[in-house]
């Protein structure tokens, strides 16, 4: 939404071409509902941050995102033991965004 807002043909090429590499994990990732759940709110977060003027924040929410994203997708490719669980770095993000920490979220 983002990236087509911004009217960049060339940004929304890319976004379209990585879309297509990535599709297969968005589909494995509807298994998930509390991943697709996690990024759904993320995204607001993201746009929130975008529409109070807090651009820095947003760029923080938006690797916290990709973070979390990656997680989800090797988890699902390797052993699950070597990669940090979607929610710990969830928690991990909430640490870094929110003065009273992750706990202040459950």
């Amino acid at each position: 939404m983002i990236i087509h807002a911004s009217g960049n043909g060339r940004l929304v090429r890319l976004l379209a071409a990585l879309r297509s590499q990535v599709s297969i994990f968005q589909i494995l990732d509807a298994e998930y509902p509390t991943r697709l759940e996690l990024a759904m709110d993320g995204h607001v977060l993201i746009i929130q941050a975008l529409i109070d003027g807090k651009p820095d924040l947003a760029a923080s929410l938006l690797a916290d995102h990709i973070a979390i994203a990656r997680d989800g997708v090797l988890s699902d490719m390797f052993d699950k033991s070597n990669v940090m669980t979607t929610q710990e770095t969830l928690n991990a993000a909430r640490e870094r965004h929110s003065p009273l920490g992750a706990d202040s979220h459950e």
